[in-house]
């Protein structure tokens, strides 16, 4: 099955620019409090401020600017979140996207330096936050795993997340992973956690950007040895969580006792991988 949209996200970074003065034709995209400016079905190509500018990189030989918050945007353009645009945003233009979002909310949560508490101003290109002492704070990403477990008989387990309870949402297991943990040991450690269940067989899917507010996805297979092993649900996270088979999944969509995860998610495209019975 080909890859979920948001896995597909990439752009020219354009290093060999950065910390050049901004080249003929370049322009600027906006995002804020998770949403991106969009004009048409693309991004609203908007004009750089010059100050609070951020580069994010190349597209179509044309330079990309971050814009600053409070950047007023031109009639005809609209903020639509990730979600919303994901399954028509071109992957380049969805990487500028993410991109952008990022490090709008990595310059929010920034605002001081975390070593003496003074004021951080940005730097090289918006990339680096620095305070008067000299003090550099780069922008970071959280790691995640994501895993879709099955059993001996190839039964899917999904969860509806405290989160997701109104909306009836249900999706594989996801979890941080802690300080010295590596990625394995963090998708043995959640399906423990969070249902009880030990896996083992895992293999490495694919990885998604998901700037909500700093974390990389990191997608892998996992599978119990058992036939639908009992689950022990942790309560301060999911309300539920359930084996399925493909004909009891397919009921319940068909009877809206739940819904999947949004398509363009690396969360959906290893549930209807499942589902067509692929690999």
């Amino acid at each position: 099955m080909r890859p979920a949209l948001l896995m597909q996200a990439e752009h020219d970074r354009g290093a060999h620019a950065r910390g050049l003065a901004p080249a003929a034709g370049a322009y600027g995209v906006y995002a804020a409090n998770g949403e991106v400016a969009l004009r048409g079905n693309g991004l609203a190509r908007l004009p750089l401020q010059g100050v609070g500018d951020a580069f994010l990189g190349v597209l179509e030989e044309s330079e990309v600017y971050a814009l600053p918050q409070g950047t007023p945007l031109p009639a005809g353009s609209r903020l639509l979140s990730v979600r919303e645009c994901a399954a028509y945003l071109p992957p380049q233009e969805m990487s500028l996207a993410l991109a952008a979002i990022g490090l709008a909310n990595w310059r929010a949560s920034h605002r001081f330096c975390p070593r003496c508490g003074g004021a951080l101003a940005p730097q090289r290109d918006g990339w680096v936050l620095v305070c008067a002492d000299g003090h550099e704070n780069f922008p970071r990403t959280d790691a995640a795993v994501i895993m879709a477990v099955t059993d001996a008989a190839d039964n899917l387990l999904l969860a509806n997340n405290l989160r997701h309870r109104e909306n009836r949402m249900w999706s594989i297991l996801a979890g941080f992973l802690e300080p010295g943990e590596t990625l394995e040991a963090a998708v043995r450690r959640e399906c423990q956690e969070e249902v009880a269940v030990a896996v083992t067989n895992l293999s490495y899917v694919g990885s998604q950007p998901w700037p909500f507010p700093a974390s990389l996805m990191v997608g892998f297979r996992a599978r119990s040895t058992q036939v639908r092993p009992k689950l022990s649900v942790q309560s301060d996270e999911l309300v539920a969580a359930c084996w399925f088979d493909r004909a009891q999944l397919s009921e319940a969509l068909l009877a809206g006792e739940l819904q999947l995860p949004s398509e363009g998610s690396i969360a959906r495209m290893m549930i209807d991988t499942w589902r067509a019975g692929e690999e």
